[in-house]
């Protein structure tokens, strides 16, 4: 059994000769060196085992090994040397430096990404739909809401301006010697019901007043299937006067010739522009 002196003797002596040998083999010459000493041991090792089984064969590897006990207690040391130095040079060597170029990893988050050019078409603007106001006595808010009604009650604005424009001349607060009030000369007889249908009060009232004119005409257009004339007729002899006319074969008179006169005066002017903004 080793005692801790000899282990310790020992490992000092590895590490004694893993140094030597590493420094040693550091010089390409000694290396080659170092090489040859492996390959004579091998020679001897080859030779020790051929010898041995030439001796087995005379029967005198007793005495052989007798007289040869301190020659191969030296092989054996210096194979053991060599080998120890071989496994402590190896273990000490610089490991060889890779010479390839490293590969480079791209960061996804920096990496600039080629969008395609997409360039989208130049788009004229589209002009804002221009709002014309008739020169006529009528304020531009007021031709505004007549401009609203009409739109949501589906009349002609021009042939609104024309009845206004036949009827009273754009003044607001006329009443006729028959009871018709104001721009569109509601006749006292509707204003019960158009009270109750449309929540009006005061037909002297400008919007009032015009609201319920919209709503009537737009009525008869509806009961004439678009006929302007035929509407204007029923609007200005009421519905029993103008079907009246019609059985007798007449179908426009001189208020219905008149307001048409008017109705496409104001619709020129509007496609002519001929208006004041």
């Amino acid at each position: 059994m080793s005692t801790p002196l000899e282990e310790s003797t020992k490992k000092r002596i590895g590490r004694l000769l893993a140094k030597t040998v590493s420094r040693y083999l550091k010089d390409e010459e000694h290396r080659r060196e170092f090489e040859e000493w492996c390959e004579v041991s091998m020679e001897v090792w080859r030779c020790f085992n051929m010898t041995t089984v030439h001796k087995k064969r005379h029967g005198g590897i007793r005495r052989w090994l007798v007289r040869n006990s301190l020659s191969l207690a030296l092989i054996g040391i210096i194979l053991l040397s060599m080998t120890v130095g071989a496994i402590g040079c190896l273990a000490f060597l610089p490991k060889p430096q890779d010479t390839s170029t490293p590969k480079t990893k791209t960061d996804v988050s920096t990496a600039t990404v080629m969008q395609p050019d997409i360039t989208s078409p130049s788009l004229e603007p589209v002009p804002e739909p221009q709002v014309f106001y008739f020169d006529i006595p009528l304020s531009e808010e007021l031709q505004d809401y007549i401009r609203e009604k009409c739109s949501e009650y589906e009349v002609p604005m021009e042939l609104v301006i024309a009845l206004i424009d036949k009827e009273s001349s754009f003044r607001s607060d006329v009443v006729s010697t028959t009871n018709d009030y104001g721009f569109m000369q509601i006749n006292q007889c509707n204003h019960e019901w158009l009270s109750s249908t449309l929540g009006v009060s005061n037909f002297l009232d400008p919007k009032e007043n015009i609201l319920c004119g919209i709503y009537i005409i737009s009525g008869h257009l509806e009961k004439t299937d678009g006929n302007v004339e035929l509407a204007l007729m029923r609007y200005n002899c009421g519905a029993s006067g103008a079907r009246k006319l019609w059985n007798q074969g007449i179908y426009s008179t001189n208020y219905s010739r008149s307001v048409m006169t008017l109705y496409e005066s104001y619709k020129e002017k509007a496609a002519n522009g001929a208006v004041t903004p």
